[in-house]
C-alpha cells in the first residue's frame, strides 16, 4: 500500500471473507519535461514527518491541451501523485491518472487550491513509466428548466500535477483506535472481525462455508491512511473482486 504516512489501522469486518491491504494504474498525447511549480514544491515534510521529494511536474491549463504526460523513473521508492487546481466552484472537469496507459486510482475529481495526494501504482519490474494526466470528458449533462434539458457547459480549471517519491518517518505515528463494527450491517449479522496495523499487517484471513449464502465484506480505518487504504478480496475458490475497495466502503457482495 503506498501512502504518505507511516502507519494506519484497519479493521476488516466481514459478514464473511477477508481482505488484503494492497500495495499502493487515456492514452498519452503530450510529453513534458520536469519544471518548477511553486504550489507543488520540490520538497516538503508532512505533519507526521513523512518526507516528500518531487520527481516530475506538469500543468494542464484551462483552454489548453486536455492531457499531459511525464516520464518517471522507478527506483523502488514509494510514489504518490499530487494535484493543485486553480478555478472556482463551477469547475466540473477532474483529472484521471494512468500509468503506461492503465488507470491508476480514482484520480482527482474536485478542483481545489489545497494540495491533494494519492498513491501511484507502478508495474512490477518497471524501471521507468509514463504517467498521464487526462481531463477529457465524455457524454453530456443537462439541467431541466421549463421542461427543456439545457446542456451544462464544460468548465475547466488549471491543474498543476506532479509525482512525488516519499520516505516515512523513523518513528511511526500510531493512529487513534478504530470504532467497533456494528452487530448487524444491511440486515446481515456480523460473523467475524479482525484488527490490523499497516504495514506490519497487510493481510486478513477468514474461513467459512459460503455455499448458498449471501455475504459481504466491510472495513473501518483510522489515522492519516484512512482515506487512502485500498483492499482487495480473494478466495480459495479462485475469484477476486474486480476492483480494490476503499476504507469505509464495501469490498464485495457475492452469493455462492
Amino acid at each position: 500500500m503506498t501512502a504518505g504516512v507511516a502507519a494506519g489501522a484497519a479493521v476488516a469486518a466481514a459478514v464473511v471473507l477477508g481482505a488484503a491491504v494492497m500495495p499502493g494504474p487515456a492514452e498519452p498525447e503530450t510529453t513534458v519535461a520536469v519544471r518548477p511549480a511553486a504550489k507543488l514544491p520540490e520538497r516538503f515534510t508532512a505533519p507526521d514527518g513523512t518526507a516528500y521529494r518531487r520527481v516530475a511536474v506538469t500543468t494542464i491549463r484551462a483552454g489548453g491541451a486536455d492531457r499531459a504526460t511525464v516520464r518517471v523513473p522507478v527506483t523502488g521508492e514509494r510514489l504518490d501523485v499530487a494535484a493543485v487546481c486553480e478555478g472556482d466552484l463551477q469547475v466540473n472537469t477532474g483529472v484521471r491518472v494512468a500509468v503506461d496507459g492503465r488507470s491508476s486510482g480514482p484520480g482527482f475529481g474536485r478542483c481545489s487550491a489545497n494540495r491533494a495526494l494519492q498513491p501511484l501504482t507502478v508495474p512490477t519490474g518497471a524501471r521507468e513509466v509514463s504517467v498521464t494526466f487526462d481531463t477529457t470528458t465524455a457524454g453530456t449533462a443537462c439541467v431541466v428548466q421549463g421542461g427543456t434539458c439545457r446542456p451544462v457547459p464544460r468548465t475547466e480549471g488549471t491543474w498543476t500535477l506532479g509525482v512525488y517519491a516519499w520516505t516515512p518517518p523513523d518513528a511511526p505515528v500510531r493512529p487513534e483506535p478504530v470504532k467497533d463494527l456494528p452487530d448487524r450491517l444491511g440486515g446481515r449479522p456480523l460473523l467475524d472481525a479482525r484488527p490490523g496495523m499497516w504495514p506490519a499487517d497487510d493481510t486478513v484471513r477468514f474461513e467459512f462455508d459460503a455455499t448458498g449464502r449471501s455475504f459481504g465484506l466491510d472495513q473501518i480505518c483510522a489515522g492519516d491512511l484512512a482515506e487512502r487504504l485500498r483492499f482487495e478480496t480473494r478466495s480459495t475458490a479462485g475469484w477476486a473482486t474486480a476492483a480494490a475497495a476503499a476504507c469505509g466502503g464495501p469490498a464485495c457482495s457475492r452469493r455462492r
